[in-house]
């Protein structure tokens, strides 16, 4: 989803501020994998952190 949305944005991004085609669609794409990324790990630590899944151990189990 982010490599989809990242190369429109920045090629549009990279003709206003920069006046190169090439050089906005690199810099988007970059964005795009980051940001998508980002949706994707909190989107999982939110399914991660339904009540049905078990807990994980804080640290060392004591006896």
């Amino acid at each position: 989803m982010g490599i989809a949305l990242g190369i429109p944005f920045g090629v549009v991004a990279g003709l206003l501020f920069f006046d190169n085609l090439g050089l906005g669609m690199g810099l988007g794409l970059s964005l795009g994998i980051a940001i998508g990324l980002a949706f994707d790990a909190q989107n999982k630590k939110k399914t991660d952190a339904s009540p049905d899944a078990p807990r994980e151990a804080d640290g060392p189990s004591t006896p």
